[in-house]
This record gives structure tokens, sequence and C-alpha cells, in this order.
């Protein structure tokens, strides 16, 4: 009985340990929805820009990659409007777009051929000029402008996302349901594992106790038999 009930403590943390692993790795890839792949082809002194549509507040996801080096603005609508109006071949575009930045402004790379909003190290891709810490954005249309500034057409490759801020939330409560269940399955085992083998040694110690005592009980009665029988 008690082994059994070791058996099943060590089965319970195992399946907490299980739940705690695999939850996360579950729930998350769930939030996110396939990215869309799209391209730009900007020629030498021109400009080009793809919207991002967000319905709800949320989180855009971007990465780019491009043959040379591109300028790269993330702007809302209005800066997007001010920055165009500047010119693509204009420096004055670079002006605009570096005093709107966090008034519509999000993020600025510089003669970059890779990257990436939000920004994440591990990426492996060029860290930008400027980014806005907070990477959540407002519902509306927003535009990945790209500004090419050397002497060769860039060819520019896009992957793009938004996730949203419900998502994210009830991705939260879910990891947190998962990773709660997995604490009490966890300690329920730890608990039940603790008590099987505390059981364990206290039958062990009675079993001693007991061949102790008929040991005892023995010499006792041997010394009392040969009492009887000298007195015969």
């Amino acid at each position: 009985m008690k082994k059994k009930l070791l058996y099943l403590g060590l089965m319970l943390v195992a399946v907490g340990v299980g739940i705690g692993l695999i939850a996360p790795g579950t729930v998350i890839p769930s939030l996110f929805p396939a990215p869309s792949m799209q391209s730009a082809t900007v020629a030498p002194g021109a400009m080009s820009s793809l919207p991002i549509q967000i319905n709800e507040s949320g989180l855009p996801i971007i990465r780019f990659s491009s043959s040379s080096g591109v300028d790269f603005y993330l702007a809302n609508a209005s800066a997007y409007a001010a920055i165009s109006g500047a010119g693509g071949g204009n420096s004055s575009a670079r002006s605009t777009a570096v005093g709107l930045e966090g008034r519509g402004v999000y993020e600025i790379y510089e003669n970059a051929t890779s990257g990436a909003f939000p920004f994440l190290s591990y990426l492996n891709v060029t860290a930008p000029a400027y980014i806005l810490n907070s990477s959540l954005l407002q519902p509306g249309t927003y535009y990945m402008i790209f500004r090419n500034q050397g002497g060769s057409t860039a060819s520019i490759a896009i992957k793009a996302l938004t996730v949203s801020l419900s998502k994210i939330q009830s991705g939260e409560a879910s990891v947190g349901a998962y990773l709660a269940v997995a604490a009490v399955v966890f300690f329920a085992g730890v608990g039940l594992t603790i008590y099987a083998l505390i059981a364990k040694d206290r039958e062990k110690a009675q079993v001693a106790i007991d061949e102790d005592v008929a040991r005892e009980y023995e010499r006792i009665e041997k010394q009392g038999r040969k009492k009887r029988s000298k007195k015969r």
C-alpha cells in the first residue's frame, strides 16, 4: 500500500512538471496568427510604404530584410502623411521622421539591411536608431515606410502580423491557469511522496521495535525457565 502511494506521488510530481513545461508552449503559439508575407522594391532616391491595420489595441510584429541598406519608419497615418509629403529622396524626410519620434513615429532604422519591431536582440537583426518603449498601439492604420538613399534598387521582404491586447491577456490568463493546476498537482505529488516515505520509515521502525520486544520477551522467558529448573 505504501509503495503504491509512493509511486502515485512520484507520478503526480512528473505530471505537474510536465504541465508546467508544456502549457506555455501550447498556449503562446496560438496567440499569433500566420504572418503576411509581403515584398517591396524601392529604387534609388525613392520611398515605398505598406499599410498594417490594427483593429483593436495590440502589438504589431514586423521583420524585414533588404538587399541593400534602407531607412525604415513605422508611423501612424498623420506621421506617414508628413514624411511622405517631405519627399522620398529629400533629406527632410529623415528629419521629419526624427522630429516625430514618440509622436506618431514608433521606430526608425537608418541604412539597415534587416530590422524588427519590436526589436529583440536575439533575432539577430540590426538595432534601430530609435524605438518607442511601449509597443502597444491603438486601433488604426499604420505604415511601414522604406526609404532608399543608396545607389542601387533595394528588394525588401517583409513578414508582418498583429496580436491583439485581448488575446495577449487571454493567453496570460490561460498560462496562469495551467501553471496553477501544475503547481497543485506537483505539490500534491510531493506531499504524497513524503507521506509514503515517512509511513514506510515508521513501518520499518515499528517492525524493529516489535522484533526487539520479541527478543526481550524471549530472553525473559528463558531466564524464567532457568529459575524454575534450579528450584526443582
